[in-house]
């Protein structure tokens, strides 16, 4: 009977998940369009490469690692767990025979929307809060700083993994079952959608097995079977998705993940209470998402009505953290219980007790904020220390590991608050906090829904004397390469526009990339050119500020023509 119960009320919540979730995503995506299987154009910048690699992985035949798509980016490409789309939906679209050109990118979208709310109705549920507070509670976990990433990264929106790890962490520290099964299925799940969640999932759920380790001293059966299995569900996640997808030596490949980049995109010490993205901010001192041009109206600047800015400096809009005044005034309400029922003594004895999780919050806090601690617009330099930048370096974006923190908040305060509000007027009160939340925030989505709504974006423009001269170009040819290798200048439309024709494609961009493979190909393909060795089903394609390279090698044996911002490279037909 209690089971029944239990599944009707679950089936319940994902009623009121897909309601809601549906009604936020139209918000935040201007209406339907984005669901259509047809309409690619919406997805821009950084996501477009997702896209473009999707096309060629689709029409691909099937290879082994299953993510490897060597036809997009050829040398220099890799697997499909770092260019985008998500492997799921890809394998899904492969799999049936869909046609590549749909995409399925909205309804992954709105999908991730749904699911955080279901999951936060799971962990509002396992706190002991009723039916319509854990509902309520569900929508507190669509935090702005989760709504950001629909701007600019669509394959880092799977927040939702983040919340099943906090779920099964209470279920696991409240039962002490270690969830072995669940965990290996959610490490291969959560593998082929996002590294960087994969790693924050992965601490969260280190948590419970380190506290029974410290309570027992040593490593008993049970626990070395729960590690060796999730070992092994990584080990088979990488072996099927990841395996060799990479080209260049063992040694290149481990290397290429340290990039030096630790610290280029730190955490703010202020970036929980501040609504501001800082898109725009001091694009003279290094990489500035826009380069300085106005931007766009559909992208939110600033998730608050208040419309203030506690700054912020080069790098931090990345690790775009603000809470929502919503959920600011719920933690502050409980902190208050928090201190107001309990003395300086007891506080204290707290504290020592939870030393483990105080060493995790420091440690994945030091991670996040790096050695160059910023404070608003201020940043503390503490030096280069070269060696632990590049060791540290294997996630760049460091600061994106405060959603840790972010949630666990969260998931603290509403701990605190159903301990100290009686339950007939919990309802009522997550309601009100619910409500400040949406004042808060529904200008801003009111504004970028209706920029959406007028807007025409164009993901990959391509005209049709382009099309046209470039069909004639591709004639006999089967690979188009860039020159320089990596080279972003206009990729999108080349790129499309070689899959389109048949090609395999040189361009491509992930967030992994060979360097000193790229490298050697530059010194490659140039020889190719001025040696005269140019395969006749080769085509090269150079951006025209960079053909005075090779201009002087250019002999009879080779044509060269100029359309548009690029020169193109093709021997004669023997």
């Amino acid at each position: 009977m209690k089971s029944s119960h239990a599944v009707r009320r679950t089936i319940s919540d994902i009623i009121f998940s897909t309601f809601f979730g549906t009604q936020i995503f139209l918000l935040l995506m201007g209406g339907w369009s984005a669901l259509n299987p047809r309409n690619y154009q919406w997805i821009s910048g950084d996501n477009t490469s997702g896209y473009l690699a999707q096309l060629f992985y689709i029409s691909d035949q099937w290879r082994f690692p299953l993510a490897a798509n060597p036809n997009f980016g050829l040398e220099l490409s890799t697997s499909l767990i770092y260019s985008g789309p998500p492997l799921p939906i890809a394998l899904i679209q492969k799999l049936l025979r869909i046609d590549p050109s749909l995409q399925f990118i909205g309804i992954w979208l709105l999908v991730m929307v749904i699911l955080q709310i279901q999951f936060g109705i799971f962990i509002a549920r396992q706190l002991n809060y009723g039916i319509m507070a854990s509902r309520l509670a569900g929508l507190l976990f669509v935090t702005p700083f989760f709504l950001y990433r629909f701007q600019v990264h669509y394959w880092l929106t799977a927040h939702f993994l983040l919340l099943w790890a906090f779920w099964i962490a209470l279920r696991s520290l409240s039962s002490s079952k270690l969830y072995t099964a669940e965990i290996a299925v959610f490490l291969f799940i959560a593998y082929s959608i996002n590294t960087y969640i994969l790693v924050m999932s992965i601490i969260i759920l280190s948590y419970p097995a380190v506290l029974t380790i410290t309570k027992l001293r040593n490593f008993s059966p049970p626990l070395m079977k729960h590690h060796l299995a999730l070992f092994g569900s990584l080990i088979t996640a990488y072996s099927i998705f990841d395996f060799q997808s990479q080209k260049g030596g063992a040694l290149e490949n481990f290397r290429m993940n340290f990039t030096g980049q630790y610290a280029d995109y730190p955490s703010n010490l202020l970036a929980l209470f501040n609504p501001a993205v800082g898109y725009s901010r001091d694009c003279n001192k290094g990489h500035c998402i826009f380069g300085g041009e106005p931007i766009p109206n559909h992208f939110i600047e600033n998730f608050s009505v208040l419309n203030f800015d506690l700054g912020g400096v080069q790098g931090n809009y990345d690790a775009f953290l603000y809470l929502g005044l919503g959920l600011l005034l719920f933690l502050a309400v409980g902190l208050y219980f928090f201190f107001h029922r309990k003395s300086p003594t007891s506080i204290i004895e707290t504290l020592i007790k939870k030393k483990i999780l105080l060493v995790y919050l420091i440690a994945i806090s030091a991670y996040a904020v790096t050695y160059k601690i910023s404070i608003g617009n201020h940043q503390l330099d503490l030096g280069d220390p070269k060696l632990l930048r590049w060791a540290l370096s294997i996630f760049r974006a460091s600061g994106r590991f405060m959603w840790i923190i972010a949630y666990f908040l969260i998931i603290l305060t509403l701990i605190l608050v159903v301990k100290s509000v009686k339950r007939e007027y919990l309802s009522a009160f997550i309601l009100a906090v619910v409500l400040i939340q949406f004042i808060d925030l529904y200008p801003s989505l009111g504004d970028r829904s209706a920029a959406l709504s007028e807007l025409t974006i164009t993901s990959v423009s391509i005209n049709s004397e382009l099309r046209a001269n470039f069909k004639e170009l591709a004639e006999g040819k089967d690979t188009l390469i860039m020159y320089p290798p990596g080279t972003q200048k206009g990729w999108p439309e080349l790129a499309y526009l070689a899959w389109e024709s048949g090609l395999k494609s040189g361009m491509s961009q992930s967030s992994r990339v060979n360097g000193e493979l790229r490298d050697r190909l530059d010194s490659q393909i140039l020889n190719m050119v001025c040696d005269k060795k140019l395969s006749s089903n080769i085509l090269i394609a150079i951006p025209r500020s960079e053909i005075h390279v090779v201009k002087s090698c250019l002999k009879s044996t080779n044509t060269l023509r100029n359309i548009g911002d690029f020169a193109y490279i093709l021997s004669k037909q023997t």
